[in-house]
Formats: C-alpha cells, structure tokens, sequence
C-alpha cells in the first residue's frame, strides 16, 4: 500500500490546527516541517499537529516534529500533539518524546491549553 500523508490546516481558537491524513514517514517529512516553520514565521505561536488520522509515522517524521518544535520554541511559541492512536502514544512513550512533546487525548483539550 503506498499510501501518502495529506495535510490541512485552520485556525481553532488561538491555535493553528494541522491535520495529518496518511502516512508520515521521509517522503513527506520535510514538507511538513517547511510548512510548521511558515505558519511560525508568519507569527503562529500556538500549533497542534492533530495526529488522529496518521496510520504510521517513521523517525523522519519523528524528526520533522522534534526539528518543528525547536524552531517555534524559539521564536516563544509551542508545538503541541492531539488524537494520537494507541500505538502511536506507546512509540513516543517507548522513546521519550511525551517528555518532550505536550500530548492531549483530543483537539479541545490541546485547543484549551493554548488557552490558559
């Protein structure tokens, strides 16, 4: 199955929401990661990646999300995770990176921590 990873974007709140659809391994990594950048260089500060419809995720995914968080952390601003599947939340426990990352069980919740 070749299947490849869609991404769209809308404003909840004070946040940017970026959905992912797909796969997000190497091939879709850095455009994700341009596309993370671009939204803080035009002045987004509060970015959830919604990652509930993601149906597998490589280290360059894992590396774009790292690279994305670091550059918007720079800048004052957060890059924050929402929806993710079971197996996905026990990969990020696996290697650390729920210490890293704020992960949120849903959208609201994730939308409502930019919010206090």
């Amino acid at each position: 199955m070749n299947e490849t990873l869609n991404f769209s974007e809308h404003s909840m709140g004070k946040a940017i929401v970026l959905t992912l659809q797909g796969r997000f391994d190497a091939a879709i990594a850095l455009p994700v990661k341009n596309r993370i950048r671009s939204l803080a260089e035009d002045g987004g500060r509060c970015i959830i990646v919604d990652l509930g419809k993601v149906s597998f995720i490589d280290s360059s995914g894992l590396g774009a999300l790292v690279a994305a968080l670091r550059y918007v952390s720079k800048g004052g601003g957060d890059v924050r995770l929402a929806n993710m599947t079971d197996k996905m939340q026990q990969v990020f426990t696996l290697i650390r990176l729920d210490k890293v990352f704020k992960v949120y069980p849903d959208l609201e919740s994730a939308v409502d921590s930019f919010e206090e």
